[in-house]
Formats: structure tokens, C-alpha cells, sequence
């Protein structure tokens, strides 16, 4: 015996209906999420192969820090080491002048001492002038060069994570401006702060060259 036909009045029709409506709904509203979750896979295995790039520099980094830590040259300040290494045979002369007053220190507690020194200031201000130059290219090619490019149209890159360039490049530009490193989760919070703070006029106009510490 044939079933008989369900009316569009059924109630088991109408239940139908709505189940099919709403998991309609909820595909529509869990496609773009699964398109995001497809998105951070993918960059996090990008990321892989871009963290792939800094390992050796990395690696030259930790090494360096390491062979200085037994005499807590590790903890030094980086802008005056930078400063100090851009003085060259002056920066030598000055850390032989601290030697004689302590003979009995390492190279690294030499270089504290001197860092505390009178000529403290100048050593940072040739090492935030040393920074500069090799801060500069890199903030080019991450805001001028990037707006340039047909990819800066395309805001999907602005929710994505922030890049290690960008992470070094905010560290530098507090280091310089003295002020607590900023901690951003998106590409485009990191961008709009580096353009910002770099451009202001951290990046855009260059710094002059400082004067040599006194007696020089």
C-alpha cells in the first residue's frame, strides 16, 4: 500500500524546513571562520619557513651574548655597545682609559664601568646614530615599500600575526625613544605603530652625527 503524500501543511514537513533553514544558517555564519582557521594554518607554516631565514643570525646573536654572559656582558646596554663599537679606535681609547683605573677587571666589566661613566651619553648617541643607519632600510622596505606594493590593497594582511621584522623594528624604535616595547597581536596594529613612531621623525629624517667625547 503507497504511502500517502506529505502536505506542505505537515508538521514533519514544516520541521524539515527549518532544521534545512538553520543548517543553512550555521554553514554561513562557520564558512568565513573556517576560511580564517585555513588562513592561520597556512601562515603558520609559513611562519616555519620564515623563522628559517633569522636561525642563523639568531644563532650568531646567542653565541655573541653567550661568550660575554660569565661577566655579565650579556646585560650590557646594547645602544651604547653599538655606539661604542661605531667609535672604533676612539671607543678603544676611552675603555684604556677605564683599564688603568681597574686593572683587574674583564673586557665586559670594563665596558659597564665605562658606560657609567661621563661619556655614557655619548656613546649612546652614537649608538642611536649607528642604530639609525642600520634601522632605516628596513623601516623603508616595511612601510614606504610595502605601501607601494600591490599587496598593501589587500587588508587581509592586517589581522594576520605580527612578522619578526616587525617585532625587531619595535623593539629598536623604543630602544631609541627610551620608552616600554609596545606589544601588538596583528600585522596591522605592528605597521600603523611603526609608521607612526618610525615616521615621527624617528626614520624619515636623519639624525646628526654626534660629537666625539671630550679630550677627541
Amino acid at each position: 500500500m503507497p504511502s500517502s503524500p506529505i502536505l506542505p501543511t505537515d508538521p514533519f514537513r514544516r520541521r524539515f524546513e527549518q532544521l534545512r533553514t538553520s543548517i543553512d544558517a550555521v554553514e554561513i555564519e562557520i564558512t568565513p571562520r573556517i576560511a580564517s582557521l585555513d588562513a592561520m594554518i597556512r601562515e603558520g607554516e609559513t611562519w616555519i619557513h620564515r623563522r628559517a631565514a633569522y636561525n642563523e643570525r639568531d644563532k650568531c646573536c646567542y653565541r655573541t651574548g653567550g661568550a660575554l654572559e660569565p661577566y655579565g656582558g650579556h646585560r650590557l646596554n646594547d645602544i651604547q655597545l653599538s655606539g661604542f663599537d661605531a667609535l672604533g679606535a676612539v671607543g678603544v681609547l676611552l675603555l684604556a682609559e677605564v683599564a688603568i683605573g681597574h686593572p683587574g677587571l674583564a673586557v665586559s666589566e670594563l665596558l659597564g664601568e665605562l658606560f657609567e661613566s661621563a661619556h655614557g651619553p655619548t656613546l649612546h648617541a652614537w649608538g642611536v646614530w649607528s642604530r639609525w643607519h642600520w634601522c632605516q632600510t628596513l623601516y623603508v622596505e616595511e612601510t614606504e615599500t610595502f605601501l607601494a606594493s600591490p599587496a598593501a590593497s589587500d587588508p587581509s594582511w592586517r589581522p594576520k600575526t605580527v612578522t619578526p621584522r616587525q617585532v625587531y623594528l619595535i623593539d629598536e624604535i623604543a630602544r631609541m625613544l627610551g620608552e616600554p616595547v609596545p606589544t601588538f597581536t596583528t600585522r596591522g596594529e605592528a605597521f600603523d605603530h611603526i609608521l607612526a613612531a618610525g615616521g615621527n621623525p624617528r626614520f624619515t629624517e636623519k639624525p646628526p652625527r654626534p660629537s666625539l667625547p671630550g679630550a677627541f
